[in-house]
């Protein structure tokens, strides 16, 4: 989530009436997936299918009436076609309606003339210095509202000046060695520094900063004494401390009593027990109201990671440790990011990045964003709490002064309360 956004967010109310669907597998020897790789084989104009595209399942999804949704990703001569994934919709066979960008079947010439180091040069110097690890490039057709076109994606990781994580990605046409477009996601440190028990399934309880005492997933030890905080009735996803760190993996809470926090800053376990409270509704309200079985739908839980830095106001999810990461706030205007709307919205990002993956920039940018808005709106909707009463309001209970809950992050019932810079009542 990042507090300063120029994204759009939705109807939620809509969202809340939408009909419960069944999440498939997106194997492509799926019956569902197969189907929807002969109508693009028998629809070629439509899907903009050229001679050597290859299609690879990412996703599928069954409505209550039969209808199929089957999302792919597109492939070139081997080559990924960024911008030219799309969703098949059928139903009994039948070609329904497509969803996507690409406009052409015209497809580039794969031979480069600008080489990969070429290609990491010309990135490298909109980056900057204040970069980790060695940079990466891979030839891929580019399409994104453009003529396909042979490109390298250049990607350069690093840290902000404000400690957020920077993963930014380049495209640099491999012809011209102009640059085409960039956007960021995110990047972590290696992992490293959790040591996890084995053990039984476990029902603690976690006094929270934000939702009073809950009941929260743990395990039961078998090779050591006491419990950790994970959480084996859901995926054994777990929470570990980063003791203000801005790398690594942190190291697992553990407890002997199962009782953890105090409900106050000062217990480090605290705001621990509303991370994984809020993951844990989550996993819960997508199970409940879509029968999605974790973030991949793979019954895998994810890693969730506190005390990130220091006087860290935001919280982000990331891809490449499959993991959600939350500050502490600033300790003078905001408490710890941790309450049940921004565990909602983190988790979001990632349920997106699997069967979506949309760019985090633009139009898809916004609908990634908006998305996760909705979705840990309608977590605090079904959590129900007393003490976090559910509204259209984001952010709201991280404020240390807020009579009447009149700031927030954002406003979904009147998106251009934020001001300048923020987002739009309508697009």
């Amino acid at each position: 989530m990042t507090l300063q956004t120029r994204l759009l967010s939705m109807a939620v109310v809509t969202a809340l009436a939408l009909p419960v669907s069944a999440f498939a597998a997106a194997s492509s020897q799926s019956p569902a997936a197969l189907r929807a790789l002969g109508l693009i084989d028998t629809h070629a104009a439509t899907t903009k299918r050229a001679d050597a595209d290859r299609f690879i399942a990412k996703d599928t999804i069954v409505d209550r009436n039969g209808t199929e949704h089957v999302r792919f990703d597109r492939t070139y001569r081997g080559l990924p076609v960024l911008g030219g994934d799309i969703v098949v919709h059928s139903r009994n066979g039948q070609l329904l309606a497509t969803s996507l960008t690409l406009k052409t079947t015209g497809r580039p010439d794969i031979t480069p003339t600008i080489s990969a180091n070429q290609a990491i040069v010309e990135a490298g110097s909109r980056f900057g210095t204040g970069f980790t690890g060695t940079p990466t490039s891979r030839l891929v057709i580019y399409a994104r509202n453009v003529a396909p076109t042979l490109a390298h994606e250049v990607v350069f990781a690093g840290l902000k000046a404000d400690q957020t994580p920077t993963d930014m990605h380049y495209i640099v046409d491999a012809r011209t060695g102009r640059l085409m477009d960039k956007w960021d996601t995110i990047e972590t440190g290696k992992p490293g520094g959790a040591t996890i028990c084995t053990g039984t399934a476990a029902v603690g309880t976690g006094n929270t900063l934000y939702d009073g005492a809950e009941s929260i997933g743990t395990t039961k030890c078998t090779s050591t004494t006491g419990y950790q905080m994970k959480d084996l009735s859901r995926g054994g996803g777990y929470t570990t401390d980063l003791n203000g760190s801005t790398n690594g993996t942190g190291a697992i809470f553990s407890d002997a009593d199962n009782v953890w926090g105090s409900g106050l800053n000062s217990d480090r376990a605290s705001a621990a027990t509303d991370a994984h409270f809020g993951v844990a509704a989550t996993w819960d309200y997508y199970k409940n109201a879509f029968g999605r079985n974790g973030i991949a739908n793979d019954g895998k839980g994810a890693l969730s990671k506190v005390h990130y830095g220091r006087n860290y106001v935001n919280a982000f999810w990331s891809d490449a440790c499959f993991c959600m990461t939350f500050g502490d706030g600033d300790g003078v205007t905001y408490g710890p990011l941790v309450n049940l709307d921004v565990a909602g919205h983190e988790m979001s990002h990632g349920v997106t990045s699997r069967p979506a993956n949309l760019t985090y920039s633009g139009d898809s940018g916004g609908l990634n964003e908006s998305n996760s808005d909705i979705v840990g709106t309608m977590v605090e909707f079904a959590v129900n709490s007393p003490k976090d009463q559910p509204d259209y309001e984001i952010g709201e209970m991280l404020y240390l002064s807020n009579p009447g809950y009149s700031k927030a992050f954002r406003y979904m019932y009147n998106p251009q309360l934020e001001g300048a810079g923020g987002s739009v009542n309508w697009w």
